[in-house]
């Protein structure tokens, strides 16, 4: 591991949630292998001259750099924000897959929603406010309404057009 860090500014659940799932430790060590170790050594690059490297700041997700064979991490430790944001993304899609994954099956057993939610933000170390609460929330429900959406286009029956 190297002894630079990235640092994301992501939202606050997204922060929690991900430094809960990679071994809650910040800054984050990334597992070897994994989708956002690959994005960083696909897109490392060396600090351009006119641009200074960035400081910690609290409010801001740290990731540590893994090492690679064949990057010197000590030269190439900067991400281009076109790259920080394809690393934000990637972060953002795998919470989203986990968040539906584990609580798709609720919206049909009479659970409250917000009980459900609240349940899994414990569950992976998620502060309870009210902004986290209500962020999950909302991505929670514009799955939930594609899904039904899909679901209902499946139940119509098509029929072939008579020549």
């Amino acid at each position: 591991m190297s002894s630079f860090c990235i640092y994301l500014d992501v939202e606050p659940y997204l922060k929690q949630w991900f430094i809960n799932d990679m071994g809650d430790e910040h800054p984050v060590t990334l597992v070897r292998n994994c989708a956002e170790s690959d994005i960083i050594k696909n897109w490392l690059i060396k600090l351009p001259e006119d641009e200074k490297p960035q400081l910690s700041n609290q409010n801001m997700l740290a990731i540590y750099i893994p090492s690679y064979k064949d990057i010197d991490t000590e030269t190439y430790y900067h991400l281009s924000p076109a790259a920080l944001r394809l690393l934000k993304q990637c972060i953002r899609n795998r919470f989203v897959v986990e968040l539906w994954k584990d609580l798709h099956n609720f919206g049909y057993i009479g659970i409250q929603k917000q009980d459900v939610i609240y349940a899994w933000m414990e569950a992976h170390h998620i502060e309870p406010t009210e902004t986290n609460f209500n962020s999950i929330a909302k991505i929670y429900q514009r799955k939930r309404d594609v899904y039904k959406k899909l679901k209902s286009r499946k139940k119509v029956p098509k029929f072939k057009k008579k020549k």
